[in-house]
């Protein structure tokens, strides 16, 4: 008796896999049905290259024209200096190059302690890095907190007071 629920077992312990075999192999086929064929797929992707509408810029290499952008760069990392030396914000506005625009109203906000310059930064990365340094030193010079309250972002807002907390900065009872 107790070989015979062995056998039984085996059994159906074999059909069991068998149709699991028959399953997999019915889900591949069907998959390998639906792909397309390599050819009409290229076809596909040159369509939709076709299709977009991409302006590519080509940049001259020439000795010429490396010396013309250097040129331009140094115009407005000049004008980057005066707008920070003027500590004058107006002026980053006429920085054509964002990464040095951003520059520029990140070091008038630091030197003024006023978030608000922040909000003319043209990378939003940026805007919340000029708004959280901006926020903690000020909140260092006054130790206290209310300075993150001026924070929007629930996040920067609680980044700005755990940091015044962790560096000892936050003395008032604020922190508290």
């Amino acid at each position: 008796m107790n070989k015979l629920k062995q056998n039984i077992f085996i059994i159906v312990l074999i059909i069991i896999i068998i149709i699991i075999i028959i399953v997999i192999g019915f889900f591949s086929l069907s998959l390998i049905e639906v792909m397309p064929e390599p050819p009409e797929l290229l076809e596909n992707m040159n369509t939709s290259i076709e299709q977009q509408d991409i302006d590519i810029e080509v940049r001259d290499t020439s000795p010429e024209a490396q010396e013309e952008r250097r040129q331009e760069r140094k115009t407005q990392a000049d004008l980057l200096n005066s707008a920070v030396a003027a500590n004058n914000s107006q002026l980053c506005a006429e920085i054509e190059e964002a990464s040095l625009k951003d520059i520029c109203y990140n070091n008038i906000a630091m030197n003024n302690l006023d978030i608000s310059i922040c909000n003319a930064m043209v990378s939003e990365t940026g805007n919340k890095r000029c708004l959280l340094e901006v926020s903690l030193a000020k909140g260092a010079q006054e130790k206290s907190v209310s300075a993150c309250n001026n924070l929007l972002s629930p996040d920067l807002k609680q980044r700005c007071i755990e940091q015044l907390q962790a560096n000892n900065f936050c003395l008032s009872e604020d922190c508290l």
